[in-house]
């Protein structure tokens, strides 16, 4: 009777009392949810990769010793996957600068290859205390002798020797952008320099203080020993620094690799229990090695090598060469000759004379001026003999034994993770509370969104 009075007489009987109003309310209901659900479900969707990410910076749950260790070991089987060798690197080399910067030591190997090069190149230039210069003809010997075994005893000008020299200290050297140059300063002011004739003078004086027995012309085995000792001072020194520096560049090298395995706490706790030692551990065991070897090198000079008989021939071929050249000039004398209108002038020497010159030429009779010339020039083969085994046993017998081979079993070993007990696992890396707090609240929040995910399709798969 009430929709049968005032306005509602005019309304459509359909649309009157509760059922229709019922009807029309889920009607309306139905269309509200259609268009609005997509948009909550995009918005779940959205928190839900929002958690996810958040959860897995957290990194792999570690709130078990089980899940501790199978961590660990997982992060020394990664750390021995990218130093074992040949590769020894990891990422991209992103930067321009030198081949030994900071910035390229991911390269470990590449890095190590050219310090070993750039040191075989400063034994060359720096490992003698005296740098001979010149020959009985004033000219100077090079400052630096490269592989060549005709390049050892080669005799270079004056100009050439100074334009080496300069080449090699042109410039400023930055302690950032080229280590390897680094560490030579000291050696390199300790080396000074001695001509020809100071050197024997030098030698003669080591003869008088070890003369033996021996007849007067010749002399003591010994003093090649005293003069192999003096000249090789250096190379302690620049071994050491080279050892030293390999070194750096391997705690280096695993410092940048470590972020990259593991969850910053676990990294900075490996670093400190187990990096660190390990490598002081590795870098002491290079310098006992390098102790043994400087020790092999004070015993009394022994070579099995032809190169060191080889040089002496060399020397004394050169200066016999060097006798022939200045008796050329002084019996030669120009012969000219026409031809075709041209006139050529030829160097004529006669041959007899040549030969007189040879057999009358100056004798040194001062016996132990001769003595120490000889001498002289066996402790310089015998030097260069022992300059090559000394790079290669540097580089090969202590930088690759003892700093680089085994570097992923020493350092970092998964072995040694899993033969840890639960209590030192949990020591290394157990999460923090405030982190194991954190993962389970995204947990149970990601359970609840996963949740209304699937509530959400059955949802959607109705209005659809």
């Amino acid at each position: 009777m009430f929709f049968n009075k005032g306005r509602y007489r005019d309304l459509d009987r359909d649309v009157l009392g509760i059922a229709p109003l019922r009807k029309r309310l889920s009607q309306l209901l139905y269309t509200h949810l259609k268009r609005e659900l997509p948009h909550v479900q995009q918005e779940l969707n959205e928190k839900l990769k929002a958690t996810t990410k958040e959860l897995k910076g957290l990194g792999q749950s570690r709130s078990t010793p089980r899940e501790i260790r199978r961590y660990l070991m997982q992060l020394g089987q990664d750390f021995q996957k990218i130093t074992s060798p040949p590769s020894t690197y990891f990422g991209a080399v992103l930067s321009d600068d030198p081949v030994d910067h900071v910035n390229n030591t991911r390269r470990l190997r590449a890095v190590v290859q050219y310090s070993n090069l750039q040191f075989a190149r400063q034994m060359r230039l720096y490992g003698t205390k005296f740098r001979i210069i010149g020959r009985q003809d004033n000219t100077t010997s090079p400052p630096e002798a490269e592989n060549s075994d005709e390049e050892d005893e080669t005799v270079d000008t004056p100009s050439a020797a100074t334009s080496a020299a300069e080449a090699e200290n042109s410039g400023e050297e930055n302690e950032n952008e080229s280590p390897s140059n680094q560490g030579y300063d000291e050696v390199k002011s300790l080396q000074s320099s001695k001509t020809r004739e100071q050197a024997i003078a030098w030698v003669h004086e080591i003869l008088q203080r070890s003369r033996g027995r021996e007849l007067p012309g010749n002399f003591n085995p010994m003093l090649i020993s005293q003069i192999f000792w003096q000249q090789s001072e250096p190379w302690k020194a620049l071994a050491s620094t080279h050892v030293d520096r390999i070194a750096k560049y391997c705690a280096v090298f695993i410092e940048a690799l470590l972020p990259h395995l593991g969850s910053p706490e676990v990294s900075r706790q490996i670093k400190i229990y187990k990096v660190k030692p390990a490598l002081e551990r590795r870098r002491k065991r290079a310098h006992a090695e390098l102790a043994n070897i400087i020790d092999d090198k004070q015993r009394h000079p022994i070579t099995y090598n032809h190169y060191y008989t080889t040089t002496i021939q060399k020397l004394r071929n050169k200066k016999n060469a060097e006798t022939m050249e200045k008796l050329t000039k002084k019996l030669g004398r120009a012969v000219y000759t026409k031809t075709n209108n041209v006139v050529h002038a030829v160097t004529y020497v006669d041959p007899a004379a040549l030969i007189r010159n040879v057999a009358d030429g100056a004798l040194e009779l001062d016996m132990d001026k001769f003595s120490a010339q000889e001498a002289l020039d066996c402790g310089t083969s015998y030097y260069k003999d022992e300059l090559k085994y000394f790079i290669n046993v540097v580089t090969k017998q202590i930088i690759e034994r003892c700093l680089i081979s085994g570097l992923a079993d020493d350092v970092i070993s998964s072995v040694d993770f899993g033969e840890m007990t639960d209590e030192q696992v949990s020591a290394l890396a157990a999460e923090p509370k405030t982190i194991m707090q954190d993962r389970l609240r995204l947990e149970t929040h990601r359970a609840t969104l996963e949740a209304g995910q699937e509530a959400f399709r059955s949802a959607l798969g109705t209005f659809l």
